[in-house]
């Protein structure tokens, strides 16, 4: 008898997962891809949109910094802060905002 429990359930339930979060990454980044060659109107940078949106509901505490990478960005409730990756921290296209 092997040392582990295999059940064909896993596999059932497990590969579709894994298959589904591949095609939404794959969309995500090409509708990212898409997005960030289109400008917005307002010629605003990601950051100065997030900042709008926090002085708009008054909130003081959270501040919008810089991270690197590419589909990076995240809020972190620790340290109240909300950042942002390259292309959208400095960023004026529609995918930015």
């Amino acid at each position: 008898m092997p040392y582990y429990y295999f059940d064909y359930y896993y596999i059932v339930l497990v590969v579709p997962v894994i298959i589904a979060s591949l095609i939404v990454h794959a969309r995500l980044k090409s509708t990212y891809s898409k997005f960030s060659k289109v400008g917005n109107a307002r010629g605003i940078t990601g950051a100065q949109a997030a900042q709008t949106v926090l002085d708009y509901y008054g909130i003081k505490d959270v501040h919008v910094v810089h991270t690197s990478g590419k589909l990076t960005d995240h809020y972190d409730p620790t340290k109240k802060i909300i950042a942002l990756s390259d292309g959208v921290f400095g960023g004026s296209s529609i995918a930015a905002v």
